[in-house]
C-alpha cells in the first residue's frame, strides 16, 4: 500500500483519532441511554432530539474509524476499550429527569469538544485530512451541544 505519511506519522494520527473514537462512541451510547430513560415536562421533544444527535455522533465515530483504515490503521471500537478508555464523564444508570439528562450530555459534549478542539490542534501540523475530519466533527458536537443547552435556558427562565 502506498500511503502519503510514514509508519510513525500514521500511528501517530491514529492514536489521536482513536482516542475520539472511544469518546464518540461513548457519547452515541449515552445519547441512546438518555432516549430511552428520560422522564418529563420536554419528554417527547428530547426524545426526539437525541434520536438525531445519537445518529450525528455515530457518523462522527464512523468517520474516524474509516480515516484509520484508510491509514492502514485498525479502529478500535469494541465494547471493553470504550468503558476502558473513554476521557468521558459516567453517564448514571436508571431512570433521569430531561433537565438533569440535559446536564450530564452537555458536560459529556464539553468533554468530546475540549478533547477534539486538542487533536486538531495535535493534528494540524501532521495530517490536513485528518485534522479536516475532526473540524468537521467539531461542527456537529458543538451544534448538538448548542441545542442541549438551550433547553436547559428555557428550562430556567420558566
Amino acid at each position: 500500500m502506498s500511503l502519503a505519511l510514514n509508519e510513525n506519522t500514521r500511528e501517530h494520527v491514529a492514536s489521536i483519532l482513536q482516542d475520539l473514537l472511544t469518546d464518540a462512541i461513548d457519547l452515541a451510547l449515552n445519547l441512546k441511554q438518555a432516549h430511552w430513560n428520560i422522564r418529563g415536562p420536554q419528554f417527547r421533544a428530547l426524545h426526539l432530539h437525541l434520536d438525531e444527535a445519537d445518529t450525528q455522533v455515530r457518523e462522527i465515530a464512523d468517520g474516524l474509524a474509516e480515516r484509520m483504515v484508510a491509514l492502514d490503521m485498525p479502529a478500535d471500537g469494541r465494547a471493553r476499550t470504550v468503558a476502558d478508555d473513554s476521557s468521558l464523564a459516567p453517564f448514571p444508570p436508571g431512570m433521569i429527569s430531561c433537565e438533569e439528562a440535559i446536564r450530564h450530555l452537555v458536560d459529556q459534549f464539553d468533554g468530546a469538544i475540549a478533547a477534539s478542539r486538542k487533536a486538531r490542534e495535535r493534528l494540524s501540523e501532521i495530517d490536513a485530512v485528518s485534522e479536516d475530519l475532526v473540524i468537521q466533527g467539531l461542527h456537529v458536537l458543538e451544534k448538538q451541544r448548542w441545542m442541549l443547552a438551550a433547553q436547559l435556558e428555557h428550562t430556567r427562565s420558566s
